[in-house]
């Protein structure tokens, strides 16, 4: 736990506060602004069939200062989210450096026999060893036809002879994630057809690397690795 003075050495914020003062600081700031921002959670994958603690948090804010005008926060966020700074991007190479250690420490690990939970298992291990906080979500270890099931988080079969076990994983550090997804043969062998299949997408996947530079376009790159996918 950092010290107000720590923090504000850290972060580059002048005015650094304790949580516990949130509410007197909110109250006396308020009445100063014409507008108040509220923060929401707008990703397309977000499902919350359970009000959040945010959600509460704006509903509180809108009753405290009805007369207020309120806005998203979301779409400044969006672009603020866009450009990392090098401190950001240390965080993250940071949180894949763990994620890579713990594909390695599976490498070792994984034999037939091994239950895909217990793979998981080898994972979170190695994710909180190295200071992680964990999961940035949901692991996926699906071996055998698994694999072929989208977003397939049961991972309790048993790893068998002759399959290949893909996995879907990454941990968060500091408050950033990271995410990997490689296919390994759970006996350490690939069979003709796994190899050749395993090598087709590995050249896409390096030849899609190279596109990525600065100043392209996420809707253009999409349709270049469409391409390649198809050639």
């Amino acid at each position: 736990k950092f010290s107000q003075e720590e923090a504000r050495e850290l972060s580059g914020i002048a005015n650094v506060q304790w949580t516990s003062a949130y509410e007197a600081t909110l109250k006396r700031l308020v009445p100063q602004a014409a507008m108040l921002y509220l923060n929401s959670n707008e990703h397309l994958r977000q499902s919350n069939e359970v009000e959040t603690r945010t959600d509460r948090m704006n509903a509180a804010v809108r009753r405290q200062f009805p007369l207020h005008e309120v806005r998203r926060s979301a779409p400044i966020m969006h672009r603020v989210r866009s450009r990392k700074t090098a401190e950001e991007v240390e965080q993250m190479r940071r949180a894949i450096a763990i994620t890579g250690k713990a594909f390695e420490r599976v490498c070792r690990f994984l034999k037939p026999g091994v239950m895909e939970y217990a793979v998981e298992a080898e994972i979170t291990h190695e994710f909180i060893r190295n200071g992680s906080r964990g999961h940035a979500y949901t692991p996926i270890i699906a071996s055998g036809f698994s694999a072929c099931v989208l977003h397939y988080i049961d991972n309790d079969q048993a790893c068998k002879d002759g399959d290949v076990i893909l996995m879907d994983f990454g941990c968060e550090y500091g408050g950033y994630a990271s995410d990997m997804t490689r296919c390994l043969p759970v006996n350490g062998r690939f069979t003709d057809r796994q190899r050749a299949v395993y090598n087709a997408v590995l050249r896409v996947k390096n030849e899609a690397t190279k596109l990525l530079r600065p100043g392209t376009m996420l809707a253009d790159y999409h349709k270049e690795v469409g391409k390649l996918m198809e050639s």
